[in-house]
């Protein structure tokens, strides 16, 4: 598991793509990456994909990268693959954990990433039955009934980083809203890794969770950071 220090992140710019760290302070999962591998982790390696027939001009694929390409409140992966995979714009610190001291909740960014038109969007999105954080396929739409919208993101001009969280607004609760980690095994501060990541809606069980914030760095690799993430 790959760990960072605030001081080694680089600072995100606009129209920027960029890289996610959990936030949980005294926590296992305190200052992780945050990984694509058929859902989204904590702990775990990045998993993408590049045809044969691309190589060897392949985008590294061995980091994780989202992207912002609208302002309704959706996510997407920084993909290469024609129809790219289209995920959420993230950061502002949930409800229902704490604000981070070093990310005030009252610079709120927006801005708008343009991209060649890619059909269909593939979005990051949250299971409506399950509440996991996925993507979806390339080439290929969330499934009908996804929850596609609701990240935001703050930004904090102090050190240029911003703070990524998903709101539901969607429910009818002030407690609902923002992410979970949940271990494969134990509960808490004791479960092991790795770490799924769910966002936290009414009637979801996160008990054996631990709420987290994001920390979105810049991404400065040169075009897209993978082929497809899978």
């Amino acid at each position: 598991m790959k760990t960072a220090t605030i001081s080694s992140l680089l600072p995100l710019a606009a129209n920027a793509a960029f890289t996610a760290l959990s936030a949980r302070s005294a926590s296992p999962i305190h200052l992780q990456e945050i990984v694509a591998d058929g859902g989204f982790w904590i702990g775990k390696e990045t998993q993408s994909y590049c045809p044969s027939t691309v190589e060897p001009n392949c985008p590294p694929g061995n980091i994780t990268v989202f992207d912002f390409p609208s302002d309704d409140g959706s996510l997407f992966l920084d993909v290469e693959v024609p129809g790219g995979q289209q995920g959420t714009r993230v950061f502002h610190l949930s409800p229902l954990f704490p604000p981070l001291p070093s990310y005030p909740s009252s610079h709120q960014y927006s801005h708008t990433h343009t991209h060649n038109p890619r059909q269909p969007p593939q979005t990051v999105y949250i299971d409506p039955t399950t509440s996991q954080v996925l993507f979806s396929i390339p080439h290929g739409s969330a499934p009908q009934g996804s929850i596609l919208n609701g990240w935001l993101y703050i930004y904090n001009p102090d050190n240029e980083l911003g703070s990524v969280t998903w709101e539901d607004t969607a429910g009818t609760s002030n407690a609902t809203g923002g992410l979970v980690a949940c271990p494969t095994s134990g509960s808490g501060q004791t479960g092991q890794g790795p770490w799924q990541i769910y966002a936290y809606r009414e009637g979801f069980d996160g008990s054996r969770c631990l709420g987290f914030d994001i920390i979105a760095s810049n991404y400065t690799g040169e075009g897209a950071a993978a082929w497809e993430y899978v």
